[in-house]
């Protein structure tokens, strides 16, 4: 059997997408391919007669959120954490090997489920060490359950002290700028990532009705990037081919 050939009917970006017919987030994966942790997110492809034709995904890994870390400058010790809808753990910056892929800490995350949508709170992490953090969800829609769960955490002894009070504000500020920058970028990633989809199905559409000089139009960035390139390298190829037949 063909390794690259794998089923994706048991992960839940694509039953949920096939279930609601909507742009759909999924959970802690570990790459059948990629051989990597990360999260998947999938849209439905609907045809005009409301019929379900098929579904494109998309996979993102948190390698990237490492550089934003560094360019924070945060103390020593200050944690960034990012776990999914089930509080597995997708992003940690202290001892990823043990924490990825594994529950978060039960005391931290009831902090983070209840009414709020985001806040802050005080409490000790697992490596015994007492800090102050700042929390944020992440939702697709209004009426959906979270499906990202961020934190930043400062030593509360960074945090509290008199003699830094200055740091304390700029921590606090940096932390909470970052959580809003990192949520807004996930809610404009969504729009565009669905954005670049529309036009490769619509693309798909008016190709399949004739129109051969129909292209995407994405730029060729990422793996829906690669996706809008294969799609416009085959149409050129199959109009130059069908313009030789025609003119022989």
């Amino acid at each position: 059997a063909d390794p690259l050939k794998v089923s994706i009917a048991d992960r839940k970006y694509f039953r949920d997408a096939v279930r609601t017919r909507k742009f759909s987030a999924g959970e802690y994966t570990f790459g059948k391919v990629t051989k990597r942790p990360g999260i998947h997110f999938s849209y439905p492809i609907i045809d005009e007669a409301g019929r379900l034709q098929g579904v494109i995904y998309s996979s993102l890994d948190f390698l990237w959120i490492h550089r934003q870390a560094e360019q924070m400058n945060l103390p020593a010790g200050s944690v960034i954490n990012i776990s999914d809808h089930k509080g597995i753990i997708l992003f940690s910056n202290i001892d990823p090997d043990k924490s990825i892929g594994y529950a978060d800490i039960g005391h931290i995350r009831r902090h983070m489920t209840g009414d709020r949508e985001a806040g802050t709170f005080k409490e000790k992490d697992g490596d015994g060490m007492e800090r102050l953090y700042a929390f944020k969800r992440l939702v697709l829609n209004n009426d959906s359950p979270p499906y990202l769960f961020i934190r930043i955490g400062v030593p509360l002894d960074e945090a509290i002290s008199s003699a830094k009070k200055e740091l304390r504000q700029s921590i606090l500020l940096i932390g909470l700028a970052a959580l809003l920058s990192m949520g807004i970028a996930w809610y404009l990633g969504d729009i565009v990532l669905v954005g670049r989809i529309k036009k490769i199905i619509e693309a798909v559409r008016a190709f399949g009705e004739g129109d051969l000089q129909k292209r995407t139009g994405v730029d060729y960035k990422g793996e829906i990037g690669d996706l809008a390139r294969t799609f416009d390298e085959i149409a050129v190829s199959l109009e130059g081919l069908i313009a030789g037949q025609r003119e022989s």
